[in-house]
């Protein structure tokens, strides 16, 4: 067989295209022959090679759930989608894997049937070398850092896992790390957009968007909270709320449809900071609100766009 032949054979087999005599062969081929001079394994950690440049995130204990700290909480990191590597090794029917720990990568071997062996490669690392008797491969690590919005948005994303039903060993933890998060990073969004609605300013593009993901994160953590059954969980969740409910009018620059369509993910009291726009709508009649607009945009020589084909969204309006 020419180079190609053999290179082309491999790579179906790595990509589980063979089967039978056929998946046999190429094993056969590829393990039986000295490393040195062997075109199969040549032709293997060829293929393996598209594995070798890691694009990692520093991450650190608080940042996500995707961080492993040690070995027994892997399995909970992938989960929560913390796998950075995961090169087959048809081989040995395993895969190479690593995910992000506060001190760096965790990399080891999933093998069935055989204890998971973990080898730190420490943060600052820029290139490593993993081989057994079939594989040689250097790998490059290119590492970056979150931004704030990033990691916090990171963070609301495995809460609201956690509130689905996903489970973790620190979900309590990590329930009061968000909360820190809303006390910093989503009370500044908030009174932005309150501040955006009072003056009628435009804000950043993206604001609407964070607003939203923040309505959101509360009601997950409300669900969240109920499960976890912590007094300590509660308070710091009352003390939050006392801030953010300073800054609820940035809410109603949500339109009904994004508003509605987060309150579905859980129930809302009337009496929460959340849940201002409902109790809003339901004091103000809905044309009356639509009439101020109108004026206050004449004022400033602003076209509203026609909302007369938006369906309601609200299932109280049925």
């Amino acid at each position: 067989m020419t180079k190609q032949e053999i290179l082309d054979q491999v790579s179906r087999w790595l990509n589980g295209k063979l089967e039978g005599d056929e998946a046999d062969e190429v094993h056969h081929q590829v393990t039986a022959h000295p490393r040195e001079g062997n075109p199969w394994r040549d032709a293997l950690n060829e293929e393996l090679s598209l594995f070798k440049n890691l694009h990692v995130r520093r991450r650190q204990r608080r940042d996500s759930l995707c961080v492993a700290l040690d070995k027994h909480e892997i399995s909970q990191a992938k989960r929560f989608n913390g796998l950075v590597l995961s090169m087959p090794l048809p081989h040995r029917d395993a895969s190479l894997e690593a995910v992000v720990s506060p001190e760096g990568l965790l990399l080891y071997v999933d093998e069935p049937h055989e204890e998971v062996r973990v080898r730190l490669i420490p943060w600052g690392t820029t290139e490593f070398r993993w081989s057994d008797r079939v594989v040689d491969i250097i790998f490059q690590i290119t590492e970056h850092t979150d931004p704030v919005e990033w990691r916090c948005t990171r963070a609301a994303d495995d809460l609201c896992a956690l509130a689905y039903g996903a489970g973790h060993s620190r979900a309590l933890e990590h329930a009061l790390n968000v909360i820190e998060d809303i006390r910093g990073f989503w009370l500044d969004q908030l009174a932005t957009a309150d501040h955006v609605f009072e003056e009628g300013l435009d804000g950043p593009e993206d604001l609407e968007h964070l607003v939203d993901r923040l309505l959101r994160l509360r009601i997950h953590l409300d669900i969240l909270a109920k499960r976890l059954s912590d007094g300590y969980l509660d308070m710091e969740l009352d003390e939050v709320d006392e801030l953010l409910a300073k800054h609820k009018a940035g809410l109603l620059l949500l339109d009904d449809r994004t508003y509605y369509a987060s309150l579905e993910d859980g129930p809302v009291s009337l009496q929460s900071w959340w849940g201002y726009p409902k109790l809003l709508e339901q004091r103000v009649p809905r044309a009356y609100v639509e009439l101020a607009l109108e004026e206050l945009a004449l004022e400033r020589g602003v076209t509203l766009e026609d909302d007369d084909d938006v369906e309601d969204t609200d299932p109280t309006h049925a």
